[in-house]
């Protein structure tokens, strides 16, 4: 015991030795893990910066816009989002990519969807009047006047066309009628 008291003071215990050497060992290892947790800390802060598509997908869609009929426009419109600009809103983190996202997903909806809408078109006589358009997703719409005027519109590339038609207007008015609740739903035959 008085060996053991003398070594000590001196500096010499042999259990001091292998505990210094065991520490040093996890001393090495807790500044691996160390290193380990700070490089994950770092994979979330990099995923928080703004998210930027590709230019090519913002002019992708603005070329897409140009087929949007008017009511979607007005409704991507509505909800903060313009089709026609899709890298308006770059102030929050990620609003181009939000934007964008939002607008597809507008126009996914408006394309799944059989809508009605007064709009106002110019008719055979040249004279601007109120119409029911009614729109069987992006891909077609048919409209008819309080006149019994009536016609179909298509999406081209610089945006709708539209042509009279004036042998579809009953078959468009009971469409309108059915859309408004106004008769019992049935299958309605349309171009």
């Amino acid at each position: 015991m008085l060996r053991a008291r003398i070594d000590l003071v001196n500096g010499r215990d042999p259990g001091a030795e292998g505990k210094t050497k065991q520490l040093e060992t996890s001393g090495a290892e807790l500044g691996a893990k160390r290193a380990t947790f700070q490089a994950d800390d770092q994979s979330p802060r990099r995923a928080r910066r703004p998210l930027q598509p590709d230019r090519a997908l913002e002019g992708a869609l603005r070329s897409l816009a140009i087929r949007f009929p008017e009511p979607l426009l007005l409704r991507s419109a509505a909800s903060g989002q313009d089709a026609r600009r899709p890298g308006a809103h770059q102030g929050v983190a990620g609003g181009t990519l939000q934007n964008v996202v939002g607008i597809l997903n507008e126009a996914n909806k408006f394309d799944n969807d059989i809508s009605m809408n007064a709009e106002v078109r110019t008719l055979s006589d040249g004279a601007p009047s109120e119409v029911r358009v009614v729109y069987v997703g992006l891909g077609q719409a048919y409209f008819v006047s309080a006149k019994g005027e009536a016609g179909i519109g298509r999406p081209g590339p610089d945006g709708w066309h539209w042509e009279i038609d004036r042998s579809i207007a009953p078959s468009v008015a009971q469409v309108v009628e059915i859309l408004q609740a106004k008769s019992k739903p049935k299958l309605v035959p349309l171009p």
